[in-house]
This record gives structure tokens, sequence and C-alpha cells, in this order.
């Protein structure tokens, strides 16, 4: 796809979705694979821009509006190392904060300026390698991975932009599934994206070489413009995530690394490379194994046991183990190679890991020529194009939904959502506490101070905490057609009105809309179990992510509201 064509990256014909120039696969199997993934608060569809000063942390915006890195960083290195290698991994989808609130942490965009810092500030040449599971698996607030592939492809061609070397994958680009994202990276020939890395995929070359184009290799080797350095680049899938992405795919299987790995190391070194990296999907525990195995890398990329990842590498002999970094990109490695002259060890490495805090967000004046900014706004002029609001079918059902299944009377009666407004005549307090909130706001954010970039009205990844019922029956659909239900309303915690207003006195539709009310007679243990209940159903939208400054004690306050008198 050329950068300035309007028109969808996924099209629906007949039935099927297809890329441009791609395979075609069942609409189901690409609309609605969603699993297991919590909901996921910052990604690439909510991007308002956090403000200037962080509030937390050594170092602010101020710094990067000096263009310096932070002091801290790298404080205790020798100068001028021969590489650097900037080590990334298991994005889950996360592209960008929200900005919907600060301090948050991560997106591609931070990446792209800590890389440029460590070129233009410090001289240092930057090799940028990337372990893999870079999209999401499920829509933010449970919504089906509708966008997933799209934005796999423009999380892609932002490490092209900043200059990646590599990449492999695992359980989370299977899920995609596998075939379709990678016809997405070989559509246009013009981009020159990461190649993926994966040596030990049975059957690799029959199963992803169409048009005798490579789509899996199982290495690469790959220099820098400024060091001398040639860096050996290895992918491979270890067994426990192999076993994962073949109950994902069972046309993916792998072959055994102890038999691969040996080979393939043995047909990269014709090409003698100096250093040698491994992009290994696999726990830390199992790659220490595989370093006493395998002693010829002198780093290696593991995945994270926890969402947190350590700040110090380990040492496995020679080899550097790098144990993961965390997960939704909210850290980066950067491994310092130095040549020593000496054959027993003839690279000293060090490790730094860096959290992409806003001491790394893009100054105000060059913001516009950014290429990550344009790009992501590209991005959101394909979901408005796309007409991807539409794409999400209307299937989820609140329990109102169902509240007159069992009435013979009423069994065929429909369950609508109403609008905020139609609550305002019997329950002016509750309006009027509602109205002065920032949920009474929700869309217009979007519209307005939503800039980076904008159209997130067309978002549906927004749109889904920022509307009433969006994907459930009778919900928000668009502006145009819906327009009582946008921002976050009333029916957005009870549920559908409709029933309400047939009968305000019905105890099974007052149970329904009202599950977190307090009970009679209720222990101090099922007031805790309530409430906790309650933040839960927050945090679909009030998540880690999305609101780091989110405590419910503070906030509940500000919309709680007494049951009006019957």
């Amino acid at each position: 796809m050329k950068n300035d064509d309007p028109t969808p990256l996924v099209r629906e014909h007949r039935g099927r979705w297809y890329t441009k120039g791609g395979r075609g696969f069942q609409a189901a199997t690409v609309l609605l694979i969603v699993a297991s993934l919590s909901a996921s608060g910052f990604l690439m569809s909510c991007l308002l821009r956090p403000p200037e000063k962080s509030s937390g942390g050594a170092a602010t915006q101020n710094d990067a509006k000096s263009g310096g890195l932070p002091a801290f960083l790298f404080h205790d290195w020798p100068k001028d190392p021969d590489l650097v290698l900037v080590l990334t991994g298991e994005r889950h989808g996360y592209v960008q904060p929200c900005g919907c609130s600060s301090p948050q942490v991560g997106g591609v965009e931070r990446l792209y300026n800590l890389v440029q810092l460590l070129k233009n500030e410090r001289g240092w040449t930057v090799l940028p390698l990337d372990l893999g599971d870079t999209p999401q698996r499920e829509g933010p607030a449970g919504l089906p991975n509708v966008q997933g592939v799209l934005k796999y492809y423009y999380t892609m061609r932002a490490m092209e932009k900043i200059g990646f070397r590599a990449t492999s994958f695992g359980e989370y680009e299977a899920a995609q599934p596998l075939p379709f994202l990678l016809d997405h990276l070989f559509q246009d020939p013009a981009l020159t994206l990461p190649p993926v890395l994966a040596c030990n995929v049975h059957d690799r070359q029959k199963q992803f070489m169409p048009d005798k184009i490579e789509q899996i290799a199982s290495w690469k080797i790959a220099e820098a413009k400024g060091s001398k350095l040639k860096v050996g680049v290895i992918g491979a899938i270890g067994v426990d995530v192999g076993d994962a992405v073949h109950k994902v795919d069972r046309s993916l299987s792998f072959d055994d690394l102890r038999t691969i790995l040996p080979e393939t190391i043995k047909d990269m070194d014709a090409k003698n490379p100096d250093l040698r990296v491994l992009l290994y999907h696999g726990k830390p525990a199992q790659a220490k194994v595989l370093a006493e195995r395998m002693t010829k890398f002198d780093v290696i990329l593991s995945m994270s046991d926890e969402d947190e990842a350590p700040s110090k590498a380990d040492q496995s002999g020679k080899t550097m183990i790098v144990p993961g970094l965390g997960h939704k990109g909210k850290n980066i490695g950067v491994v310092g190679v130095w040549r020593t002259g000496k054959a027993a060890k003839p690279f000293d490495l060090r490790y730094q890991q860096v959290r992409l805090g806003e001491e790394f967000l893009t100054p105000k004046d060059p913001e516009k020529d950014h290429p990550i900014t344009k790009l992501m706004e590209e991005y959101a002029k394909e979901v408005q194009t796309g007409e991807y609001l539409a794409k999400y079918p209307q299937t989820r059902m609140h329990p109102l939904h169902g509240v007159y299944k069992d009435d013979e009377e009423n069994k065929d009666k429909e369950v609508k959502y109403v609008g905020s407004a139609a609550c305002k005549s019997c329950h002016k307090e509750v309006y009027a506490i509602w109205e002065k909130s920032n949920h009474a706001r929700a869309y217009k954010t979007l519209v307005e101070i939503a800039k980076r970039p904008s159209l997130r009205q067309y978002d549906a990844e927004c749109i889904v905490c920022h509307t009433i019922g969006f994907t459930e029956r009778g919900g928000f659909t668009n502006a145009e057609d819906t327009p009582n239900l946008k921002n976050v309303g009333c029916e957005s915690c009870h549920g559908p009105g409709s029933p309400h207003l047939e009968d305000n006195y019905d105890k099974k539709v007052l149970a329904l809309m009202n599950p977190f009310k307090e009970k009679p007679g209720e222990s101090e243990i099922q007031k805790k179990q309530r409430v906790l209940k309650l933040q839960d159903s927050c945090r679909k939208c009030h998540d880690l992510e999305n609101d780091v400054n989110w405590e419910f004690d503070k906030r509940w306050p500000d919309i709680v509201h007494k049951e009006p008198k019957q």
C-alpha cells in the first residue's frame, strides 16, 4: 500500500476479507479472534497528548525540549562504544500512550526519539532488534480484534523508520493469523520492513515463501552505518511457545532447536559475523539453559516472566542474557558493545534498561514533521476512510437484554439504549451530577482535544470507552445514527434503559440496573467483594495504562449518586 492511498488496507469481498494483493481468510477468522489479553489501554487508537511536564520521576519533558538524554542514563559507560544494540519486544499492540493521564510510558514515537538522541547527541552507531509478539490479541475493553492486523502493519512501518534490522514472532502474531500478517508486510516492495526470523519453523520455505519471496528467514547478517561490526541475528521459537502457537494455528509446528540451532549457526558463520544475537521466544530460565549448551551467542534476548522485567541482564559464560523487557513497550534494552582485541573475550558488553517516560516526548515545534506522528495520522485516516466502526458487530449483550426472555407477554419486546437525556426528567439531581462530570464530555475530547493523531471519533478502540454500549445490541454505532449515545452516560453503567422507562418499579429490572447496590444485612466481607466488583467495572476503561493515577476512593465521589426515592 502506498502512503497516499486512502483506501482500506483490509477489504470485504463475497464474505471474505482480503488484503491488497494478499490471501483471503473467512471474515469470522479475522474479525472475531478474541483471546485472554486484558484490556489494551494505551493502544494507537487513543493518543491524547499528555501534559508538558511529568508529574513524577527525575526526568521531565524539559529534558526532551533541551534535546538531551537524562543524565542518569549510561553514566558509567566507557565513551564511544563500537556499536549499540537497541532491543525491544512483547509490545502486545501497545503503540502509543493514550495521553488520558500522566505520566504514561512507552510508544514507538518515544522510541524513535530515544534512538535519535543516541545517534545525534552521543554519536553512537545504533542497531535496533525486536523479539516479536508485536500485535494485540484483543481490542481494549473486550473488543474483537478488528484493527489488529492494520495496527501491526503500521507498527512495523514505524519500526522501519526507527531502523530495526530484524524481528521474530510468537503466539500473538500466530493468533492474527500469521500468514495474514505476513501478506501485509510483503505487499509493498517499496517498503524495507524488518525481516521476520525463526529458524525452526517446520517446512518454513514451503509455507512462507509465496512467489519466491522469503517471508520468514532463519537468520540475517545486520550491519549499521558507521560500524564495521557485522551482527549475525537468529530467531528461534522455544518449545513452550511452539506448543502454544500450534494450538492457535495447527498449520504451524516447530523443529527441535537442539538440531536446528547448531545447523543455523553454522550456516550463518559462513558469512563471518563478529557478534551473534539470538531472538529467543522462550522464558529466561530456558534461555540460560540454551546459553550453556550453545556458547557461541554474545547476546540472547528472551521473553519476560512478568509485565515488568528485571533491570539487569544475566550472564552465562560470555553470553549476556537479557531476561525480557516487560510487556507493552514500556521498557527497552540498550547493549553497548566494545571491542577488546582479545581472542578469549573479543567484546566487552554493558546493559542499560531504559523506561520510555515523558522525557522522550516530541517537542511541539518539530511535531508536525515528525515521521512517527505523520505515520500515526495516516493510520487514523485509514481507519476513518475504511469505516472501521461499521466492521464491529453488535453482538455483546447486557443482562438487561434478556430481561423479557421468560415473559410470554413481552418476550418479543426489543430492549434499547435510550441515551442519558431520557433519564433527566425523573432523575434531575443525578443528571446534574453527571452533567458536571468528565463522563459527559467524553466524546467531545475525541473530536476537539485528541489531535495526535486526529479523527479518534472514528476509531472504535477509543469509541468503546467514550460512548454508550458500543458493540452491544442497540448501542452506539456512529455520531450520525446514534447521537444520543455519545459520551459515557447513565446506561454505560446501568445498561439499556428502555425496560426502566416501560416500568419504573419492575424489581427485576431495577436489580439488573443496580448490580452494585448495597443489600440489606450485608457483612463487611460482602461489602468489600461488592465494591471490588464495582472497581473492576470501572477498570475496563480506567485501566493501569489509560489512567495511571486512578484511585477509586478518590474518583468515585465525583460521580456517586443516591438511588432516587420511588
